[in-house]
C-alpha cells in the first residue's frame, strides 16, 4: 500500500493489514449500496466487524478511507497491463484489441466495488480528486500505448489527447454498465465496443 495516502498509520504486521484489508473490502461494498453520503466509519466498522476504535487507529474519516481503497486499486490496475499487454499484442487485430481492452476494464468495474465512484470522485474531496487523477493517468498510459501500437504515424501530443477522449468515454459508460436488467447491461458493453472500435479504426487510417 501505496505510503502517501492519508492513513494515520500504516499495519506494520501481518495481522493489522488484514484487519485494514478487512475495513476496506467493508468500505467498498457499503459505498457501493449506499453511496459516498451515506457512508460512515461507523456503518464501515460494523460491517468489517471491528470496533470503531480500531478503524480510527488507520483511517480518520471516510476520505482517507476512500482514498486508501483507491491505492489498493491503483496498485491492481497496474496489474491488468500483463492482460492487455501480452508478448503477442503487435500482431493482435484491431477488433480483437478493442474487445480485449474494453473487456478487461469492464470485469476490473465489475469485481472492483466502489471503483466506478473514486474513478468519478473529482468533486468529492481532494484526497478523492488525487486518487481518481491517478487512476485515469493509469488507463490513459495504457491507452497511448495501444495506440502507439496501431497508429504509429501519430504524434505523441496527439496519442495523449486521442487517449484522454477514449478515456472519458470509459468514464460515461462505466455507470451505465451496472445499472438496468442483464439485457440492458449487455447492450451497453456491445454498443461501447463498436464505438471504440470506430474510433480507433478513425486513428489508424488518419495520416
Amino acid at each position: 500500500m501505496s505510503s502517501d495516502q492519508p492513513m494515520r498509520r500504516m499495519p506494520r504486521q501481518q495481522r493489522s493489514q488484514r484487519r485494514v484489508d478487512v475495513i476496506l473490502d467493508a468500505a467498498a461494498q457499503l459505498v457501493t449500496e449506499v453511496g459516498y453520503e451515506a457512508l460512515t466509519t461507523s456503518a464501515v466498522a460494523l460491517r468489517a466487524d471491528t470496533s470503531i476504535g480500531s478503524l480510527y487507529q488507520f483511517f480518520p474519516n471516510k476520505d482517507a478511507l476512500l482514498h486508501a481503497l483507491a491505492v489498493r486499486y491503483i496498485e491492481d490496475m497496474r496489474q491488468l497491463s500483463g492482460r492487455l499487454f501480452t508478448p503477442d499484442i503487435e500482431y493482435v487485430p484491431l477488433q480483437v484489441l478493442v474487445e480485449r481492452t474494453v473487456t478487461v476494464i469492464i470485469e476490473f468495474d465489475t469485481t472492483h466495488p466502489g471503483f466506478n465512484l473514486i474513478f468519478n470522485s473529482a468533486w468529492i474531496s481532494t484526497e478523492l480528486q488525487t486518487a481518481a487523477d491517478a487512476i485515469r493517468a493509469q488507463i490513459v498510459s495504457d491507452l497511448q500505448r495501444i495506440i502507439a501500437l496501431k497508429a504509429p504515424h501519430m504524434t505523441e501530443t496527439d496519442r495523449f489527447v486521442s487517449a484522454e477522449v477514449m478515456m472519458s468515454m470509459i468514464r460515461g459508460v462505466l455507470p451505465l454498465t451496472q445499472t438496468g436488467d442483464a439485457a440492458y447491461r449487455v447492450q451497453v458493453v456491445r454498443e461501447f465496443k463498436r464505438a471504440a472500435l470506430a474510433y480507433m479504426h478513425a486513428l489508424t487510417q488518419e495520416k
